[in-house]
């Protein structure tokens, strides 16, 4: 079954369970509470599906989601003395580090270093900023696609004088608290599939007649929380 189809299938289980309860009298709730009170959980559920994801950098995100949406949660249910604020940072630096310590020691030379204006010709780019700033220029004649991680850093990535073929495989990008750039060929059709949560997505590309006989579609899937994401020729 598809993991997206399952969690759905729960959350709609458990949101049907508690109006009956409600109903039945076993619980005093109703639709109004249950909006006004545990809308947090859908933050909740929305890291959970991304944790349960395949792809290293949905664990990132969605790790720092469901932080998020449970210290909410907490905090509506006046479960946090000390207030949603300052509790959340601490805990957020905290899984942060974490996060970084477990990722692979190839990636971790990525991390914390400010990367300025290199240029890359491999087909694949990946990049993990974590409190840093980097920027990359590809010019890879079969440019596949990338993964781009930025939490509290800023991430301009250059693809002007990249080449895609009929095999690209699409961009994925988490950015959390953070800002990312991406520069791409006027040809570019951008095909954008994501969510912002407390953000922002903006497509400023433009395609002229000539070249839309060139066009190549392009598919970059995003999430970004407390961010920005651009996307320009």
């Amino acid at each position: 079954m598809n993991k997206n189809k399952y969690l759905l299938g729960v959350i709609l289980i458990v949101l049907g369970l508690i109006l009956l309860m409600g109903s039945l009298g076993i619980m005093n709730v109703s639709i109004g509470d249950l909006i006004g009170t545990w809308w947090p959980l859908i933050i909740v559920f929305y890291g959970v599906k991304h944790i349960i994801d395949d792809s290293k950098s949905s664990l990132m995100f969605g790790s720092i989601a469901l932080l998020f949406g449970v210290l909410l949660q907490a905090n509506e249910l006046n479960m946090l003395p000390m207030g949603f604020g300052a509790t959340f940072w601490p805990l957020l630096l905290i899984l942060v580090g974490v996060l970084t310590i477990l990722k692979k020691k190839s990636n971790m030379g990525n991390m914390f270093r400010n990367d300025r204006n290199e240029s890359y010709t491999e087909d694949f780019i990946e990049v993990n900023a974590i409190f840093s700033g980097v920027e990359r220029y590809a010019e890879s004649r079969n440019f596949q696609g990338g993964n781009i991680v930025s939490v509290f850093s800023g991430v301009k990535l250059d693809l002007r004088d990249a080449v895609i073929q009929d095999d690209f495989k699409g961009i994925d990008i988490e950015v959390v608290f953070a800002g990312v750039e991406i520069i791409v060929p006027f040809n570019w059709q951008i095909v954008a599939k994501g969510t912002p949560i407390f953000g922002g997505y903006e497509d400023k590309t433009r395609m002229s007649q000539n070249d839309l006989e060139s066009k190549r579609v392009v598919t970059i899937n995003y999430n970004v929380v407390f961010g920005g994401l651009l996307i320009k020729n």
